[in-house]
């Protein structure tokens, strides 16, 4: 269900009855957790049993447990009737892994560039966690600092980031700005070198010859020289895990500069790791109020 959950995410919108089930399902999947930690809770106070009375409100406990099982079971076979209607879009979702994360990124991928081009005008909600952004990024503070923007897909991280980078206070603020979307398929090489492309195109410089022959390590080795004794501001958008920012994050020289650092994610282990790591903070963006929805 999880599986089918993530994908399923991208497309619903685009087909109101997919959007549907895709929501019995989802419902279906949070009862069944629920129904899950009951059990291992039962499970446990069994063990820890010292009385027959605490035995036999046990037993009753299980038989109760039991019952929803079956329930659930009743209503996973009947959200599974839903199947056929939607067997074209469910066989797609079910094809390899490389199908799916194709799939998916191709989804995502449509909708963030979407995000990257809305008017301010279009927007609602945005100036009060837009203001508290660039004020941690412009606090004079000379450590270098992270700052991660967390919570769920699709609830407008990249937008409001997008927002804060290319408001004039925070142009003014830097000497060098770098935007890099990760993503969850992303090649380390490939994000090396858009980094070193947007650093030297801000400059007007043409970027190092034999790019494509240098390796990772010398490629990490440009931009740290690069940006030794700069003021820079770093935004990686949609880091997936610890592992994809473990990969880049001793690119840029720590330095004394004020120099900054933001991700965007939906990995709320990862908006902590790397925040604390940098002194930073973590801004958990939140759904609008009722008014502003």
């Amino acid at each position: 269900m999880t599986a089918f959950l993530r994908v399923a995410n991208a497309v619903e919108e685009n087909n109101p009855e997919l959007k549907v089930w895709v929501k019995q399902v989802r419902e279906a999947a949070y009862d069944i957790g629920d129904v899950l930690q009951l059990f291992t809770l039962r499970h446990q106070a069994a063990y820890d049993i010292c009385k027959v009375s605490c035995f036999i409100k046990t037993l009753k406990a299980c038989h109760q447990i039991v019952s929803h099982v079956q329930r659930m079971r009743s209503r996973v076979n009947d959200i599974s009737k839903g199947h056929q209607r939607y067997h074209d879009r469910y066989s797609m979702l079910e094809q390899g892994s490389s199908s799916r994360s194709t799939v998916s990124n191709t989804a995502w991928h449509d909708y963030r560039g979407d995000a990257l081009l809305l008017d301010k005008s279009e927007l609602v909600g945005i100036e009060k966690p837009k203001s508290q952004l660039i004020r941690w990024l412009v606090h004079e503070d000379p450590r270098l600092k992270a700052f991660s923007v967390s919570r769920m897909g699709r609830l407008g991280k990249t937008t409001l980031v997008k927002k804060v980078f290319d408001d004039a206070v925070v142009k003014n603020h830097f000497q060098s700005h770098v935007w890099i979307t990760v993503s969850e398929s992303f090649k380390i090489e490939v994000l090396l070198k858009g980094i070193i492309k947007q650093l030297f195109d801000e400059i007007k410089q043409p970027i190092p010859q034999g790019m494509d022959n240098i390796d990772t390590n010398n490629l990490k080795g440009i931009i740290n020289a690069f940006l030794q004794q700069k003021r820079y501001v770093l935004v990686f958008d949609d880091v997936w895990d610890i592992y994809a920012w473990q990969s880049f994050r001793y690119v840029f020289p720590i330095g004394n500069c004020g120099n900054r650092v933001v991700l965007t994610t939906r990995n709320v282990d990862l908006a902590s790791f790397g925040s604390i790591e940098y002194h930073g903070d973590v801004y958990n963006l939140q759904p609008l109020p009722p008014e502003e929805s």
